[in-house]
């Protein structure tokens, strides 16, 4: 084998090592290096689901909060539950704590947009998106709710930023007589 053949075989399993490493990294919108740990969130009565995504590192975001980070960043997506549009769930229900589980038992959440998200931030932040644009160099800490247009129901929500358990998130759609 010649030093061409040799340096042609280096190149291209080089090619494959790093589009494993960054198809493996990305989840949920987020490509990080190293990869993102995610956790799955709901309810017991399927009224409300997270998705939690903790990153060190580089990470490139494309979800609602789209931008370039580096440090420590955790991001909670918050979304509507299997059960929100059902008329059988009562208001007694609406302060119970979301739990995590394995991501097979979580609602398809795949195109889903959340109806909020908190962020936490230490490090680097460079946002441009339809909602936040800008640098942020330090620690910060928000959070955003987005209803939909023509949203009629109730959204209960209580957090910690950051936190390993992302609190309480409730919504229960209603039917307007038209």
């Amino acid at each position: 084998m010649t030093i061409q053949h040799l340096s042609k075989a280096i190149y291209k399993y080089s090619l494959v090592l790093c589009s494993s490493l960054i198809l493996g990294a990305c989840s949920h919108g987020v490509l990080s290096l190293p990869p993102a740990s995610v956790s799955y969130f709901e309810n017991e009565y399927k009224t409300g689901a997270a998705v939690r995504i903790e990153t060190w590192g580089i990470s490139i975001d494309t979800n609602m909060d789209s931008g370039l980070s580096m440090g420590h960043i955790v991001k909670t997506y918050f979304y509507e539950g299997t059960a929100s549009k059902f008329a059988g769930n009562s208001l007694e229900k609406i302060d119970e704590p979301l739990i995590e589980v394995k991501s097979s038992n979580v609602s398809d959440l795949t195109g889903a947009s959340p109806y909020a998200y908190t962020v936490m931030s230490e490090g680097l932040l460079l946002n441009a998106n339809a909602h936040r644009t800008g640098v942020n160099l330090g620690v910060s800490a928000y959070e955003r709710v987005y209803l939909p247009s023509g949203f009629d129901g109730l959204l209960f929500m209580k957090t910690k930023l950051g936190a390993k358990n992302p609190g309480k998130f409730y919504i229960k759609r209603v039917e307007v007589p038209k």
